[in-house]
């Protein structure tokens, strides 16, 4: 899947963005990177993954907009406007392209290039080349 590689540094919540904050969960003892995506388990936020066989995980909140370890203060966007800036793999979104959960954890993807048997989790859809219009629609279907 030809991924989002982004740079947690410039992550940019647009000016009508929507937050949550709580804690990093325990069971992500590596740390949560700005700019990965999160869903809740026990009452703190954790990495997702859209690989099948888990569409608990595959159940995504938002973003980091921050980093964090376990058990420390967490911001995750959950809609709005944000800027993702990137530092590889490709180097601009092409507009217009929805943004999916990845099977990797906490990682975005175009849909076009969703690997199958993963869980279906629209993140947002792309405004230009940086900026995206975050907005989740969450599924327990997977793809063929």
């Amino acid at each position: 899947m030809a991924i989002l590689v982004l740079a947690s540094s410039q992550i940019q919540p647009g000016s009508n963005a929507i937050f949550v904050r709580s804690r990093a969960g325990s069971s992500s003892p590596q740390g949560i990177t700005a700019g990965l995506t999160v869903y809740k388990s026990s009452g703190r936020y954790v990495l997702t993954n859209a690989a099948a066989s888990n569409t608990t995980k595959a159940a995504v909140r938002g973003m980091a907009v921050n980093s964090a370890f376990a058990n420390q203060p967490l911001t995750i966007q959950t809609g709005g406007l944000i800027t993702l800036g990137k530092t590889g793999g490709p180097t601009t979104a092409d507009i217009g392209a929805v943004e999916v959960l990845d099977g990797t954890a906490g990682i975005i993807g175009p849909d076009a290039d969703r690997a199958s048997n993963e869980v279906v989790a629209l993140v947002g859809i792309m405004e230009t080349a940086s900026r995206m219009k975050f907005s989740i629609v969450r599924t327990t279907a997977l793809t063929p």
